[in-house]
């Protein structure tokens, strides 16, 4: 095991887990953080001017990961005290 990973398993080392469920979880979340990092580098190495397409599609990649079958970006104005969708991803029926 990396050493980057050894404070999480130590962290999931103390509950209840048996091994399998303690290596599943471990494996879920570095899929997860390899899902974020992909994302992370299609906005790093984009020039923005496909951003909506870019939030959308990355919502949609988060959405099938954890099984959603919808996801939302709020934008937030606190001086007006207003909340507006911003971006949405909605699964086919």
């Amino acid at each position: 095991m990396k050493a980057e990973h050894q404070d999480h398993a130590k962290s999931i080392s103390e509950t209840g887990f048996n091994q399998e469920e303690k290596d599943k979880i471990i494996e879920r979340q570095l899929r997860f953080q390899d899902l974020l990092i992909n994302i992370s580098t299609t906005y790093i190495n984009s020039d923005l001017s496909d951003i909506d397409q870019l939030l959308r599609k990355s919502l949609k990649q988060i959405c099938e990961f954890v099984e959603s079958d919808r996801s939302y970006i709020f934008s937030y104005d606190f001086v007006n005290n207003t909340t507006s969708n911003t971006y949405e991803w909605c699964a086919e029926a």
